[in-house]
C-alpha cells in the first residue's frame, strides 16, 4: 500500500546525512502514491540529498530551502 496525502512542512534540518525521503517501492500502482507536500522546508548541509522522492505521482514542491548538500533534488517516478 502506498502513501496517500502526506505534509512535511516548516522543517528545518541542518547536518543531517539524509534530507527528506518520500519513498515506495516501484511494484505499487502509480494510483497508490500521490498528494505529496514539500512545503516551507530548510535542508542545510546534508552528507546526501536535500530531498529524495522515489517512485510517486503528484508531488508539489514549494518555498523550500536547499543548500549546501552534497547532492540536491533526485526524483524518480512511477512512469515507464
Amino acid at each position: 500500500m502506498g502513501a496517500k496525502d502526506s505534509l512535511v512542512e516548516n522543517c528545518f534540518l541542518e547536518g543531517f546525512s539524509k534530507g527528506i525521503l518520500i519513498s515506495t517501492t516501484p511494484s505499487n500502482e502509480p494510483s497508490d502514491t500521490y498528494g505529496h507536500i514539500i512545503r516551507n522546508n530548510h535542508v542545510l548541509n546534508s552528507e546526501d540529498y536535500g530531498v529524495q522522492a522515489l517512485y510517486f505521482d503528484n508531488i508539489h514542491f514549494s518555498e523550500n530551502v536547499f543548500y549546501g548538500n552534497e547532492k540536491g533534488l533526485s526524483l524518480a517516478d512511477n512512469s515507464e
